[in-house]
This record gives C-alpha cells, sequence and structure tokens, in this order.
C-alpha cells in the first residue's frame, strides 16, 4: 500500500547563533575593502638598478636549457617582451620590428668604432653568474647611446674583467632562466616592465632619484658649496640651481661618508601616494642597523659574505645612495606634545621609506595622525 506524505508542518523556533568564524581576508588586509578598477589591492616594484633590461631578460620566455643547468620552462602563451629576441616598434602598437636582428646583427657589431671589442649579445651560462661591473658614469653613457643609435656599449661603457677572459665587450651579455631563475618566474606571474625607459643617464642615485620623481634637478643642502661637488655628481641648471648626475650621499645618513652628500627639494611618488591617502613603503637592503650578520659585521659595515665564486668583492648590505627616500627631508609638524623633532640622524636604521604624512620622533598624538617613531613609512 502506497501513502501520500501529509502537509509540512510549521518550521520550528530558530536556534542560537553558532560560534564566530575565523576573520574573514578583508579583515586581515585594509586594502580589500578599497574600491579599485581591477583586483589589483597591492602594488610591488623591484627595481634592479644599473642593469639593462635585456641583461636579465633578453631572450625571456625562451632559455637554453643546456644539460646540467636548472631547467625554465615557461607556461604555455607566455607573453613576449620588447627584448633581444623580439624587438617592438614603441611607435607603432609595440608591433614587432622587421629587419631587425638585435641578436646576430646588433649595432654594436657593426660599427667599426667599438674596434676589437665589438660584439653580438651573448649568452653567460650560470657558471658565469659573477660579472665585472660595468661603466654607467652620465656621460659614458651618454655617448654609448650615441644620439639614438645605441651602437658604441663596448667602446665607452664596457669593463673587462671576470668572468676570465672577457674584454670590453661583456657589457653585451646577458642572461637567461637557467641562470636568473627566480627573475624569470616572477616574470610568469607579475608585470613585467619591458618599456620602462628611463629619461636621464647616470647610476645609481640619480637614476633612483628620476624614478620616483621624474627628475633629478633640486639640489640642496648640500654639505659644500655645490659647486664644489665633483663634476661627475653635479651640474649647474643655468637658472642659479643644480641638478644630480652622479652618486652622492644624503646627507644626514649616520651611514653616509661620501665626500659629497645633500639633500633633494621637490615632490616625489610618495607625495603623490599621500595625497590621495594610499599607504605604501620603501625598503633598502641592509636597512636595519642593529643586526649582526654570521660574519660578525653589524651597523654600517654590514655586510654579506657573496656566495658566488669569483665575486672578488664584498659590499656593504646597507648604501646610503642607493637609498632614495633618504634624500627629501621630512616635512616639519607641530603635534600636542610640541615641535617634531629631526630623524635624519636614526634614519639609516629604519626601513628607507617616505616621508609619509608628518610624522615625529615623539610617541605623542599629534593633531591629525599617530607618530611612527619606528617604521618611517605610510
Amino acid at each position: 500500500m502506497h501513502r501520500r506524505p501529509g502537509a509540512a508542518g510549521d518550521p520550528g523556533a530558530v536556534g542560537p547563533p553558532g560560534p564566530s568564524g575565523p576573520p574573514s581576508a578583508q579583515g586581515d588586509d585594509a586594502a580589500a575593502a578599497f574600491a579599485t578598477a581591477t583586483p589589483i589591492k597591492h602594488v610591488v616594484i623591484l627595481f634592479g638598478e644599473n642593469v639593462s633590461f635585456d641583461h636579465y631578460f633578453g631572450t625571456y620566455p625562451k632559455a637554453a636549457n643546456l644539460p646540467g643547468e636548472t631547467a625554465f620552462r615557461p607556461a604555455v602563451g607566455s607573453p613576449v617582451p620588447n627584448n633581444l629576441s623580439v624587438p617592438l616598434d614603441v611607435n607603432n602598437g609595440f608591433a614587432p620590428l622587421t629587419g631587425v636582428d638585435l641578436l646576430t646583427n646588433n649595432p654594436n657589431l657593426t660599427n667599426t668604432i667599438n674596434g676589437t671589442d665589438a660584439a653580438n649579445p651573448f649568452r653567460l651560462s650560470p657558471a658565469q653568474a659573477s660579472t665585472a661591473d660595468q661603466g654607467h658614469n652620465y656621460g659614458p653613457e651618454q655617448a654609448a647611446s650615441n644620439g639614438g643609435a645605441m651602437d658604441l656599449f663596448p667602446k665607452f661603457t664596457g669593463g673587462p674583467g671576470f668572468p676570465a677572459g672577457q674584454t670590453k665587450s661583456l657589457v653585451m651579455g646577458y642572461y637567461d632562466g637557467n641562470t636568473v631563475t627566480a627573475l624569470w618566474n616572477y616574470a610568469q606571474h607579475y608585470a613585467l616592465n619591458d618599456n620602462s625607459w628611463t629619461t636621464q643617464f647616470g647610476p645609481s642615485t640619480p637614476g633612483a632619484i628620476n624614478l620616483i620623481a621624474g627628475q633629478t634637478n633640486g639640489m640642496i643642502m648640500g654639505n659644500k658649496a655645490f659647486n664644489l661637488f665633483s663634476p661627475t655628481h653635479a651640474i649647474a641648471d643655468g637658472q642659479g640651481g643644480f641638478t644630480m648626475i652622479g652618486d652622492t650621499d644624503p646627507i644626514g645618513d649616520v651611514c653616509s661618508v661620501a665626500a659629497d652628500q645633500n639633500l633633494m627639494a621637490g615632490k616625489n611618488v610618495g607625495d603623490l601616494l599621500n595625497a590621495t591617502g594610499i599607504t605604501w613603503g620603501s625598503f633598502m637592503g641592509g636597512f636595519d642597523l642593529n643586526i649582526t650578520n654570521p660574519n660578525g659585521t653589524s651597523g654600517c659595515g654590514r655586510v654579506t659574505n657573496p656566495t658566488q665564486v669569483p665575486f672578488a668583492a664584498s659590499s656593504l648590505d646597507y648604501i646610503p645612495h642607493h637609498a632614495w627616500f633618504q634624500y627629501y627631508p621630512p616635512p616639519p609638524t607641530r603635534g600636542t606634545c610640541g615641535r617634531a623633532r629631526s630623524r635624519r640622524s636614526a634614519r639609516a636604521s629604519r626601513p628607507t621609506a617616505s616621508r609619509s604624512p608628518p610624522t615625529t620622533t615623539t610617541t605623542c598624538m599629534t593633531s591629525s595622525r599617530r607618530s611612527t617613531p619606528e617604521i618611517w613609512a605610510r
């Protein structure tokens, strides 16, 4: 016998609420609540100085994958950047340039002014992961660019040395994913700035300042008159001021020892981010001077022993002239505890970062925002 089910009964009373669940991702990350045009909530920029894009990504995403080397296998459909393998026309929608072969018929080979150092780009193997520094001062870089022909790099910026037997043509060497595997893996998952073109020549400091400020004019607070600075560091701008063209140290940084030291006037990207309320920070290697390395070095003399043979020199972990925001003085502010004091003498022991919304060296509250005595960043 089959029976039909009866009508459903009234729902029972609502039970007590259950225990609270784990905090949401938004609770852990304030940026998750920001309204953005894309899903991107954080931007992290890795800035490699003094080395060209093609030195690391000249053949990306194609690596040689020779026997015995760490293999690199790109994802199917990996975008091809503007590099030695596939030069693109920046003036015509980044279409591939026709009739241009930068790998096997490079103008640095065909320009006879380079003499016996003339060369095509060539691959450096993992066994050659340590190389001599190449010239990167303002004048030589300008001469190497040769009015835009980009064909005199061996003559003007090439540096012979290790790997053993290398001539000035070493400046034409490049790595692939078998050596700089980590960088190529980053490129597989994040944006690759293959068309980030600097607007001036020069070494570390002007390159870094130019990146965050768009120009390097406006040198201020020199440790001496700017006309006494090295002519490779500062040049008169014709308007009574001076423009940075070489490495100086930021004056007031406890690790600054260079003969030429100064700060910079004007706005930088940190000011623009502050104005829109976007939090940010900038971090430089070795900024924590309280750490003692396993080799016993600490403070401004902290050194990490090189791991790549035959790297012949040790470099300090913290280098003041690499610390871009150290060149911009924090604006003065008044808080409920009185006038803010200078923090320049202690800056190198903190992340090198913004001159953010005004901060103080005290732990008091200012009229608009809390001081950040330990981290100099937004």
